[in-house]
């Protein structure tokens, strides 16, 4: 099944609160979630008090998953308070509130990409410190929360007026620690770098094809000659390589004008989520102001078209076809 994972609108509130009071009934221990009502739904949709991010299967349009961010400042029911946070501290909070995900969708990994989404939503703003709570007992959300770099900050806690709780604290780095990134041109001192990381990135599930070691040596020699068809750029920071991207030139018949396509944007796993794909965009923007910009992405990596659709980019309504 295929997802598109989007702000929630107010015309969502009556599917959102189907798919809450769906997979309640579906709970095993009911004891393990606290329900909102709609007014709190309609709140954290279009008002200050936070935000709501849903998932909608592609084909038929339903509703599969809900996740609500609360901004709750230095309110009573803040969770920070129980961990001893200044007031300082509570107003860069942000809590990771409710998530539900209807039974037929359930085992896609919605919760995961919504809070990735979520997290992709807060970054650069002022909120760094995230919170959630979990039952003790719910192994399934904990380990969701703990493969995302989230720790345990509070064993059985009292939340909710009577609800024991585990909470669970993030510091999110913010998008200025990538100030000192560097976008140069490659080099030819750069070949073995860069073929390590086509090596890796043609090998995940964000590329279709494999590639090999021959098509990755002559899109290196195209991008370090005077190939004028294909750039190449290395991202640094200190002189430590970050990622690569590749930059092909065309002619967009039906625009009119010049076609930038972003072939390659790699960013090394321990640098990603720091906006170094967002800077880079924003390079090759400013270096063809009037061209059009293209990329591919898999519908499925929520992450990437997250990013893209934050620096403009949207779906092309139509599929495209290749003979090789």
């Amino acid at each position: 099944m295929k997802f598109e994972l989007r702000p929630a609108r107010p015309a969502d509130v009556e599917a959102i609160m189907q798919v809450m009071a769906d997979a309640m009934a579906n709970l095993q221990h009911p004891e393990w979630f606290v329900p909102d009502d709609a007014v709190y739904m309609a709140e954290h949709i279009s008002g200050p008090k936070g935000f709501c991010l849903v998932a909608e299967e592609k084909t038929t349009g339903a509703l599969a998953a809900y996740f609500t961010v609360k901004l709750a400042g230095t309110a009573p029911d803040a969770l920070g308070w129980q961990l001893g946070m200044s007031e300082e501290e509570l107003n860069t909070t942000a809590q990771m509130d409710s998530c539900c995900v209807a039974p037929p969708y359930q085992g896609n990994g919605l919760e995961g990409k919504l809070l990735l989404m979520a997290e992709d939503t807060l970054r650069g703003s002022r909120y760094r410190h995230l919170l959630a709570t979990v039952h003790p007992d719910n192994a399934a959300s904990l380990y969701t929360g703990l493969h995302r770099g989230y720790t345990i900050a509070a064993n059985h806690v009292i939340c909710y007026g009577d609800k024991v709780r585990d909470i669970l604290h993030k510091e999110l780095e913010s998008r200025n620690t990538n100030m000192n990134t560097t976008i140069r041109a490659m080099t030819p001192a750069d070949k073995d770098s860069v073929m390590e990381m086509m090596r890796v990135f043609y090998n995940s599930p964000a590329v279709l094809s494999n590639g090999s070691d021959e098509i990755f040596a002559r899109d290196i020699e195209g991008c370090i000659s005077d190939n004028p068809y294909v750039e190449g750029y290395m991202f640094e920071q200190d002189g430590a390589v970050q990622g690569y991207g590749m930059a092909a030139k065309s002619f967009s018949t039906e625009y009119g004008r010049q076609c930038i396509w972003l072939e390659d944007i790699y960013i090394k796993a321990e640098y990603r989520g720091l906006g170094i794909g967002s800077q880079f965009i924003d390079y090759i923007t400013k270096k063809y102001p009037d061209a059009l910009l293209r990329l591919e992405v898999e519908e499925e990596n929520a992450r990437a078209v997250h990013v893209y659709k934050k620096s403009g980019f949207e779906f092309f309504e139509y599929k495209e076809m290749k003979k090789e």
